[in-house]
């Protein structure tokens, strides 16, 4: 996990809140001004996790966190995350549920009973053995292909045990102390590299996780690489000498893979043409149609996304506006209902402007833009608009999860905004203009408002994701669907108090923001560079003003007109006490490649070289 802030006090604790000797195992308590109150509604909850501190009576820090994880602190003060009190563990960099494994175990065919258990794995972190009952052999590889049909990579067993019958305590539940360890088993033997690259690839795989060997055909994410670690496989890589950058690992996620891809740099190779659109539908979004907009507040709204930043925002907007009805489709989850996950996300950013009664006539679903359902789960809830703010903002992933959101939930809600007659208002992202890679394409060029494709490039998923989600959007247009599509600028504080994102850790631009800062210096060569920033109420209100503007305009951009140089930015940190010195691009390259040979600066460094472009390229 690392080492606490200053102004946070962390305390690894016994079950009689001792502090534990250095290396030994314990629960992981907060004291710090930050430290929330209490659960919204539900005291026994807060009784359990919020106490007063043993530590100190001091303003601020007389509150203590019992956060359930179960650490111990490092010689070097570093605490190291072990696991969950609860149910709850982390693998491969991901926080999931042992009972919802345990539920998608169940489900498959001939199961009679199951259970799961999380193990130290041998590369670090935690995996998970399913253990089965049966009547007949059960076919693991069927059983793990079934799971990974529902569930994301990383939540299939990476071991499955048969037995009689599952251990039982006398009190009726599962003794996960009779269960068997899982054996060592081998892995399969893959293709032997060749070649001095393929082969110093495998040793740079094998070293950043912790394994004996890798095989030159072994997929980084399916041996136990995560989106956390492959930052440190492209350190690894960059200090080795391989011009490797973040994107890369996710597209050639293997050794021979990334051999290849390697090879192929500074190739002429023929160019993925995208087939041609027809941007009919988007012919009066025009300075010429100016005189006939108008708009009307949407009185019946369905909003997907309610609980994200923008989305949130959104709901407030429309109830402040005396929306008629807002019916909110949310997916329930970390122990809470829908209800709650809504209450709790619209308390924490308008609990000083507004009431739990708000909420009142709300209405909650239980779901999400991808439920194949979704129609049947809707029925009886009235709505004439569907406002989509809802998608998956991370700009990496090793599967498919950023398209199955951004495109497949964009087509399902086609679908019921046909079916019901509704305009779909879809929540789009400026990005989709892309970048211009090595002159392709002029640098005043401009992505105007009657226009989507015009030869950007999209190597980014979340930007490609967002863009064939518009191509869908503008395809079914002719075909009867009301649409209207929103494109937002650079996401930031209120304007009205500066209140940001909670997550705001994983915010792109504050990522580096913060890894500058962190550094200490940063290149002249980008002190001219534009940055916008959109105010996230101020971006809220102007959804729902255009989504009620009239059926012929289809586009919107939707940002911040004022930009500010990089040099503004700069100078506001260094007010605010975080000097950065700005260097000389040479004296930038040279200071950033020796911050990377130190695993210390592993976090800040990730922030930045997540979005480098390959060698010979600029963007």
């Amino acid at each position: 996990i690392g080492r606490p802030n200053t102004n946070v006090r962390l305390y690894v604790l016994d079950g009689s809140d001792r502090i534990v000797p250095v290396g030994c195992c314990g629960e992981l308590c907060i004291s710090s001004p930050q430290v929330f109150r209490e659960y919204l509604n539900n005291p026994e909850k807060t009784a359990k996790t919020v106490t007063r501190s043993p530590f100190s009576d001091e303003p601020g820090f007389d509150r203590l966190y019992r956060t359930g994880d179960v650490v111990r602190m490092l010689p070097d003060g570093n605490i190291d995350y072990i696991g969950r009190r609860d149910g709850m563990v982390k693998v491969r960099g991901f926080r999931i549920e042992l009972g919802e494994v345990e539920g998608a175990v169940r489900g498959y065919q001939g199961i009679k009973d199951a259970t799961v258990k999380a193990f130290d794995d041998p590369a670090g972190g935690k995996s998970i053995t399913a253990y089965v009952v049966s009547d007949s052999p059960v076919d693991f590889k069927g059983l793990a292909d079934f799971i990974r049909s529902s569930k994301p990579p990383y939540m299939v067993p990476a071991h499955f045990i048969q037995l009689d019958s599952i251990p039982m305590t006398v009190n009726g539940k599962v003794d996960k102390r009779k269960l068997p360890e899982p054996s060592a088993e081998p892995r399969r033997a893959g293709r032997e590299p060749s070649g001095p690259v393929e082969a110093k690839l495998c040793e740079i795989f094998a070293g950043v996780l912790g394994l004996d060997k890798v095989y030159a055909d072994d997929d980084f994410f399916e041996i136990g690489g995560t989106s956390i670690s492959a930052s440190k496989l492209v350190l690894s890589c960059m200090n080795a000498g391989f011009p490797i950058v973040y994107k890369n690992v996710f597209d050639n996620p293997s050794p021979e893979a990334l051999a290849r891809f390697m090879d192929a740099l500074g190739k002429t190779a023929a160019e993925d043409r995208r087939a041609a659109i027809d941007e009919s539908p988007l012919a009066a979004n025009v300075e010429e149609s100016l005189d006939s907009i108008g708009s009307h507040s949407p009185r019946r709204i369905l909003l997907t996304g309610a609980t994200g930043y923008l989305g949130a925002h959104v709901l407030q907007e429309l109830l402040r506006r005396n929306a008629k009805h807002v019916c909110c489709l949310v997916r329930s989850g970390k122990g809470q209902t829908s209800e709650e996950r809504l209450k709790t996300v619209f308390m924490y950013y308008f609990g000083g402007m507004a009431s739990e009664d708000s909420l009142k006539d709300v209405t909650v679903i239980d779901g999400d833009i991808t439920d194949q359902d979704l129609l049947e789960k809707l029925k009886g809830c009235e709505f004439d608009t569907i406002i989509n703010s809802a998608a998956v903002v991370k700009h990496f992933a090793a599967d498919d999860s950023i398209e199955k959101v951004n495109v497949g939930g964009v087509k399902n809600l086609i679908g019921v905004a046909k079916s019901t007659g509704s305009m779909l208002v879809q929540i789009s992202t400026e990005s989709v203009a892309g970048e211009s890679v090595n002159g392709s394409i002029p640098a005043d060029r401009k992505l105007k408002e009657n226009e989507l494709d015009f030869g950007q490039n999209l190597d980014n998923k979340y930007a490609r994701s967002k863009f064939m989600a518009e191509e869908e959007i503008i395809k079914a247009i002719p075909g009867g669907l009301k649409a209207k599509i929103i494109r937002v600028g650079n996401l930031m504080s209120r304007d009205s108090d500066g209140e940001f994102q909670i997550n705001f850790n994983t915010n792109a631009f504050m990522k580096q923001m913060k890894s500058y800062v962190k550094l200490g210096f940063f290149p002249v060569t980008d002190m001219d560079t534009e940055v916008e920033f959109s105010p996230i109420d101020m971006v809220a209100k102007a959804v729902v003003i255009l989504a009620g503007t009239p059926g012929q305009f289809t586009v919107f951009h939707v940002n911040n007109c004022h930009k500010v140089h990089m040099a503004n930015v700069l100078k506001v940190m260094r007010d605010n006490g975080m000097p950065v010195e700005v260097v000389s691009k040479k004296e930038f390259d040279r200071r950033f490649m020796e911050a990377m040979k130190d695993d210390a600066n592993e976090e800040c460094v990730s922030g930045l070289i997540r979005y480098l472009g390959n060698a010979g390229e600029t963007r």
